[in-house]
């Protein structure tokens, strides 16, 4: 069984130009370990999120399923007759079976060392320095060790720590180093919050002493630069926002930089790795399902399966983590709702859905090959987009990647308008709270999507 790494950045720097969304930074800054991953490796230039914010998009990648279909959400965050509401509050873990079924609980089921660092964010309960809920809820949703872990988005004020890379890094490698140590395969989700707020600024003049667990006694040892370097290898910022994300990205670059020179340099198993990133949410409008908000950066290393270089323009879902992992690891992945992709990097080929669905709020986005369709029952309304606020929206994305254009009431366009809408509706029927209606999304595979 080989060790299984997933490394989890979420640099929120996506380049938000529509051709551009396969670069992981958009600021003048260092990004060579992530560059590292995607070139050599497989990129994936139209991946998006099952939901544009940090809980729906960590729920679907820890379950791979939709947080519309989470026990939580269906129990408590209903607000409308129709649609399951999908936002932070709502998308949580919760009951036994929905815990049962989670890819670090499968994976340590088989075997593996199952670590988690960073912002969790998907637990009901606790806060953002409640340490001991944070360790007793990791544990129930499968994993066996702490890597630098904190309950939810840091206090703005009075901070006890802040993002701390150098002691989660040294936190987590200790875990990984202690499975292999004993001939143990490993999954590491990392998942720091740099350069989400606190303001970069301000956590780099945190000791590395300070931590979620309290003070240590000794500070934390890394191949990291030292991190008063990071100032001086960023240019062109400008801004304290602007700087704040640039500080972060670098610093998060050197974490997941040391990651990998622990597995190469010192233990010789980087190659037989799986290295994953993913991106939680664009940040050009994030918190809508404009591709600003739902296209991301995904890219995987494994070069005894994966050729270096690879560009892939299929539509992958951060919802088919789990379904992926699975297949690798040869568990029955029918139960969640993802679609491996693993034969699509290994160029065994795909038999991919005919679409993929993004949700937040009460809205939802269906993204095919050459359209997409929002459909909005929040009322929200998204800068920069002429058409935001209205309930059906239609895009060709090939022609229109910044979606300024509304083809809805397009007589041109109304056989694929019609077909999109019944894989809205099956997708919403599927998805309504305590199974009131219900409709196969597999059934809907068969309809035309690509005009």
């Amino acid at each position: 069984m080989l060790p299984c790494s997933h490394i989890l950045p979420i640099p929120r720097t996506v380049r938000q130009n529509a051709t551009q969304y396969n670069t992981t930074c958009n600021t003048p800054c260092n990004n060579a370990t992530q560059d590292r991953v995607r070139d050599e490796g497989a990129v994936f230039t139209r991946a998006y999120t099952a939901g544009p914010k940090c809980a729906p998009a960590r729920y679907s990648i820890l379950t791979g399923r939709y947080c519309s279909l989470a026990e939580y959400a269906q129990d408590v965050g209903q607000t409308s007759a129709t649609r399951t509401y999908v936002e932070v509050p709502s998308c949580k873990l919760n009951g036994t079976a929905e815990l049962a079924g989670t890819v670090p609980q499968v994976l340590k089921g088989l075997g593996y060392a199952t670590i988690v660092s960073g912002k969790y964010h998907i637990l009901n309960g606790g806060d953002w320095d409640d340490y001991d809920t944070t360790i007793a809820s990791i544990q129930e949703a499968g994993f066996s060790d702490d890597g630098g872990t904190w309950y939810t988005n840091m206090g703005s004020t009075s901070l006890e720590f802040s993002h701390n890379l150098e002691y989660a890094v040294n936190k987590s490698l200790n875990a990984v180093a202690a499975a292999l140590d004993v001939g143990q395969p490993f999954f590491l989700y990392f998942a720091a919050t740099a350069p989400h707020a606190p303001i970069m600024q301000t956590a780099l003049e945190f000791s590395m002493l300070a931590t979620p667990e309290g003070t240590l006694m000794e500070a934390p040892t890394t191949t990291m630069p030292d991190r008063g370097t990071i100032s001086g290898r960023i240019s062109g910022a400008s801004g304290r926002s602007e700087r704040s994300i640039a500080l972060g990205t670098v610093w998060f670059d050197d974490a997941v930089g040391a990651i990998l020179d622990h597995l190469e340099g010192k233990r010789g198993v980087l190659d037989d790795t799986i290295v994953i990133t993913y991106m939680d949410h664009g940040m050009a409008a994030k918190d809508s399902l404009y591709e600003g908000g739902i296209r991301i950066a995904h890219a995987v290393r494994y070069p005894k399966f994966i050729q270096g270089g690879t560009v892939l323009d299929d539509i992958v879902s951060s919802m088919d983590f789990g379904s992926t992992i699975f297949e690798v690891v040869g568990v029955d992945a029918s139960s969640l709702t993802g679609t491996s992709w693993w034969g699509l990097v290994t160029g065994e080929g795909r038999n991919a859905p005919a679409a993929i669905v993004s949700e937040i709020s009460l809205d939802r986005a269906v993204v095919a090959k050459h359209f997409k369709l929002l459909s909005s029952e929040s009322g929200d309304t998204t800068d920069n987009y002429p058409a935001s606020g209205e309930v059906i929206q239609l895009y060709n994305l090939d022609e229109d990647p910044t979606e300024q254009t509304n083809l809805a009431a397009s007589n041109d366009h109304a056989g694929i308008l019609t077909q999109m809408m019944a894989y809205l509706a099956c997708h919403v029927a599927s998805t309504l709270p305590k199974g009131e209606d219900s409709c196969d999304l597999t059934t809907m595979n068969e309809l035309d999507l690509e005009e």
